[in-house]
């Protein structure tokens, strides 16, 4: 007999029976008769379990709550025989959840028994569950040793018949809603998860047992009860978790059946935009955050940043974020161990939602094209997650897990996907990306995975190279884009906060205009303190810092990785063999390998370290030497030349990191680095291969205006900042300011040769770059006090409003970059004075001498000459126009370079030059540092 069948033999008979039967009390002679035939430890077992009893005893009080059922009276009245009341307890349990008032049915118990929710429980999926609890308790605890397991064995077969009929057939209940209990018995969180798993694992094979197609049954089932789920947590928020939601998600997730059916249906069809991930169960799960769930949409928190404070807000919501990933990494990880075709299935949905968001990376400024991506709480759930499921091999310096991820993941093409399950390739499109070296695909055909000259391993890829590179994937679209997001805003604010002062110093402005500005710099804040908390929750960013460590290892590793048989082209696997040690100078032979990795994975270490260095410098010191040991490794081998990094740009970027391990005080005033710089300290001082470091920053700096590897002319000055601070720093080191001796020593002694020395070109760039930059700065400067001049005359009152407007933005777009030109030349006139304390007779060669002596009197000339009051505008020090300064600074290099064995010769290349120099220049620039003493 069927499950359904039964179940409506059982509904008849419990009518017909209730036709002939009330409540009642049987005769004692009929409970004694009763009593005869029914197993005492049996009865006891159900009292405790179903809490009702097959031997009502109206005459006593029961030590516990236990009901009667009247319609059992009545079948066990003709069927005593002992042995045979268990034929009856299924039937006897569907009575009891059918009845509508179990209270109404209560027997008489001691005084001070309280009568427990379980006794009284009406809905059946509730009450079952609760049984099925008990009875494993009972079973676990072997309360009750003349019941065998074959006993246990058929009641928990009743109960899971039972649920299986009300799942199945939820009208026989009515007017209960089946599905909200389903929902419901996670509420009560009363059993560990294991009985959650082995109560619906039980229950499903019931199903399938009842049916012919217990698989379509179990997805009629429950689809309704995901839809549910995710109704449920579409309203949730970070602060007020959808616990027993997820709970349900991660039981599911571990169920077989349960997975297929909740894998499945949060498939995302192929020619869907990428947010349509947030519309399924597990896309709305990892949707919730503290940030909009939509382009443009509403920030929920901080919405009085001036006035509340964010401490105890921004740790609520760390706390509801870290919850969160610990779950969510749960469902991921029970659907990734529960079935390979459940892992392929949840791999593909992972790769998919990556590729389909790749957008992300490119529209970011365009705050409305991001309608068609998941929203930033969603990426950066998704990194967290990725995260924790790389923990096993990203969790030591030298694990050999790491030496499991083979390089030449992203090489592959895939065309299907049972290509994809085959080779173990889920996230595509990677081989499209910029890979660290060239890789000639003008010849390669769409067939052909080698025909691009990359090798690609022949075998099928692991588990760890695919989350490793998902991970990676899932910081450019989350973390990337959230951290610019974050730095363009705190830019703004910056400039808001100066338009408001500006404002309130004129006092011209209206009281509505100053609110305009107030609430604007709010909402602005809003935001800041939004974004920051969703990026630096503390356990995702400790797990992020390990990461990036590992990577560098594996980078490093890969490197390093010369013996294999490139040349074949037909290896299992390119993984690197064996931990290696490094030692400069670097092997001749560069891995092809270096052609199938992306940049992305040394942008995620430049973006990781500027994240780090703004926001939360401690987390490069929390975890000791090798974290920022490992970074300067990575750093330096890819910095040193460009065979192993062919971009200018990420070669520049790759210099920027530099900067950020300095021991800088934290730029985030709002954070307190208790821990100090200790190790960042030490990295300069004694990492093994700190000698490289000055080599390498000048080869950059030499590179990113090399033939063949320019940049933008302007955006040069920006990757060249950092390296001044860099090499200010190192300045002050003497081992290192022995490198750049030694560098210098060593141009001077190759000034002819064909290609021209390292530092050569250096100083000579330097020189480009000071000429440039004083002539820009000058010209800035000049225009600047014409515009202030004409505006504090009373000029631009007869324009027009529009004109007005456009005239002010102008203004204030050319103080931004004579402040930018300002700094940069100044630190760039810095670098010359400190080289020349210590290195003089390169500058004074017969080659270089007459351009420095003509460079410096160019300076002088414009700074103390009669031109000088051009320059002068109201603020200066907001320009960062300092020419007091520059002048003591050129002052100095002469002085350097006029103490040498070579004086006389720079001596008269600066009276020769006829350009720049006359008899008064240095008159004029005493009277300015004397004039410049005064004032102070």
């Amino acid at each position: 007999m069927s499950g359904n069948e039964f179940a409506i033999f059982q509904k008849n008979n419990l009518n017909n029976s209730c036709e002939s039967t009330d409540n009642t009390t049987g005769s004692n002679s009929e409970m004694a008769l009763i009593n005869n035939g029914i197993d005492e430890t049996l009865n006891k077992l159900v009292e405790n379990v179903f809490h009702f009893t097959m031997i009502p005893r109206f005459d006593k009080e029961y030590d516990s709550p236990v009901i009667y059922l009247p319609d059992l009276l009545e079948v066990l009245k003709s069927n005593v025989n002992n042995g045979e009341e268990l034929e009856f307890l299924e039937q006897t349990i569907f009575e009891r959840t059918l009845l509508a008032d179990p209270k109404a049915y209560l027997l008489k118990t001691k005084p001070n028994v309280l009568i427990t929710s379980h006794t009284e429980e009406k809905e059946c999926i509730v009450y079952l569950f609760q049984c099925f609890i008990e009875l494993t308790f009972a079973k676990q605890e072997n309360r009750y040793p003349s019941i065998g397991e074959d006993i246990y064995s058929k009641i928990f077969g009743f109960l899971c018949t039972n649920v299986s009929t009300a799942l199945k057939q939820p009208d026989l209940y009515s007017p209960q809603n089946i599905n909200d209990q389903v929902l419901k018995i996670f509420e009560t969180n009363m059993a560990s998860f294991e009985d959650y798993l082995k109560f619906f694992t039980s229950v499903n094979k019931q199903i399938i047992l009842d049916e012919d197609d217990g698989g379509s049954q179990i997805q009629s089932i429950y689809q309704p009860i995901l839809k549910k789920v995710k109704e449920k947590i579409l309203q949730s928020t970070i602060l007020f978790l959808p616990y027993c939601e997820i709970a349900l998600l991660q039981v599911f997730s571990a169920e077989l059946l349960l997975a297929n059916l909740l894998i499945d249906d949060c498939y995302v069809p192929d020619t869907s935009p990428g947010f349509h991930f947030t519309n399924t169960v597990l896309g709305a799960a990892f949707a919730i955050s503290g940030l909009p769930q939509t382009p443009g949409g509403r920030f929920e928190y901080f919405q009085k940043p001036m006035e509340e404070l964010s401490g105890p807000l921004e740790s609520n919501i760390w706390s509801g974020l870290e919850t969160l990933h610990v779950q969510l990494h749960k469902i991921v990880l029970y659907l990734l161990k529960v079935g390979p075709e459940v892992k392929h299935k949840t791999l593909s949905w992972l790769g998919s939602c990556l590729e389909k968001n790749m957008g992300r990376c490119k529209l970011w400024n365009i705050e409305m094209s991001m309608l068609g991506f998941i929203s930033d709480g969603f990426a950066l759930n998704l990194s967290a997650v990725l995260l924790r499921l790389c923990q096993p091999f990203i969790s030591n310096t030298d694990n050999p897990k790491l030496l499991k991820i083979d390089p030449t993941y992203c090489a592959a093409k895939i065309l299907n996907n049972e290509e994809s399950r085959q080779r173990g390739v889920h996230l595509l499109k990677l081989n499209e990306h910029t890979m660290l070296l060239p890789t000639n695909v003008e010849d390669s055909r769409e067939d052909d995975n080698s025909s691009d000259h990359r090798p690609v391993a022949k075998g099928q890829f692991n588990f760890i190279t695919e989350c490793f590179y998902m991970t990676q994937k899932s910081l450019e679209i989350g973390f990337a884009q959230v951290q610019e997001k974050i730095t363009n805003i705190n830019q703004e604010l910056a400039r808001m906060q100066q338009t408001f002062v500006d404002a309130q110093q004129s006092g011209s402005a209206t009281s509505e205009v100053m609110k305009l500005i107030n609430d604007r710099m709010e909402g602005e804040m809003t935001k800041y303190l939004s974004m920051k908390a969703a990026l630096l929750e503390p356990t995702t960013l400790h797990l992020l810092s390990d990461f990036q460590k590992a990577t560098c290892i594996w980078l490093t590793q890969v490197v390093l990785d010369v013996d294999k048989d490139f040349q074949s082209n037909n290896l299992d696997s390119y993984c690197p063999n064996k931990f290696s040690v490094i030692e400069f100078p670097l092997p001749s032979v560069v891995p092809p390998t270096l052609k199938c990795i992306p940049e992305f994975l040394l942008e995620n270490i430049w973006r990781y370290l500027t994240l780090v260095r703004r926001f939360h410098s401690r987390s490069l010191e929390e975890p000791g030497f090798s974290l920022v040991s490992e970074l300067l490794n990575a750093v330096l081998i890819f910095m040193t030349s460009n065979s192993r990094v062919r971009n200018p740009h990420l070669r520049a970027r790759l210099a920027e990191c530099l900067d950020c391990l300095l021991p800088h005080m934290d730029e985030d005033s709002s954070v307190t680095n208790s821990i100090g710089s200790y190790y960042r300290e030490l990295l300069f001082l004694s990492h093994p291969h700190r000698k490289q470091i000055v080599h390498a920053l000048l080869d950059v700096f030499v590179g990113i205006e090399m033939t063949g590897q320019s940049v933008e002319f302007e955006q040069k000055f920006n990757y060249r900042r950092p390296m001044y601070v860099v090499m200010d720093y190192l300045w002050k080191l003497e081992e290192h300011r022995e490198v750049f001796k030694l560098l210098a020593k060593d141009a001077e002694n190759n000034m002819e040769a064909a290609s021209p020395p390292l530092f050569l070109r250096f100083i000579n760039l330097l020189m480009n770059d000071a000429v440039f930059l004083l002539d820009e700065a000058l010209t800035n400067m000049a225009q600047l006090r014409q515009m202030q001049t004409a505006h504090e005359s009373g000029q631009w009152n007869n324009l027009s409003e529009r004109e007005r407007a456009q005239n002010m933005s102008h203004l204030q777009h050319i103080g931004m970059i004579a402040r930018f030109d300002n700094i940069l030349g100044k630190e760039t006139i810095n670098t010359f004075k400190y080289l020349t304390s210590e290195i003089k007779s390169i500058f004074c060669h017969p080659t270089m001498v007459d351009r420095v002596a003509a460079m410096l009197n160019y300076f002088l000339c414009h700074l103390v000459g009669p031109k000088k009051k051009n320059f002068k505008v109201k603020d200066m020090k907001e320009y960062k126009f300092e020419p007091a300064e520059i002048v003591l600074n050129i002052c100095m290099i002469y002085v350097h370079l006029g103490d040498t064995k070579n004086s006389e010769a720079f001596c008269l290349a600066v009276s020769k030059d006829g350009r720049s120099y006359n008899p008064l220049l240095f008159k004029q620039a005493e009277d300015v540092l004397v004039s410049d003493k005064l004032d102070k």
